[in-house]
């Protein structure tokens, strides 16, 4: 049987919540409003609205990385408080 690391590094185990409704629902709306104004938007204000959605996919790829990174270290200081302080 694998550990949690492998389970980790092979993909068999996902350490993030499942989308839930909520969360399937605003990305329909982006989803949505980002075609709306990519079709009607032309030159330089489209290229700034697609500069600026590019943009913010990079930053919540961090900010998910940066989160996953914490938590994963705050599990870790709680297994060193359990069992190797008095």
């Amino acid at each position: 049987m694998m550990n949690l690391i492998e389970l980790l590094y092979f993909r068999d185990m996902v350490p993030k919540a499942q989308d839930s409704q909520e969360v399937r629902r605003i990305l329909r709306k982006l989803s949505d409003n980002e075609a709306f104004l990519t079709q009607r938007l032309e030159g330089e204000e489209k290229r700034r609205y697609l500069q600026a959605v590019d943009d913010w996919d990079e930053a919540l790829g961090a900010v998910s990385v940066d989160s996953f990174v914490d938590g994963f270290r705050l599990g870790a200081r709680f297994t060193l408080e359990t069992f190797c302080k008095d």
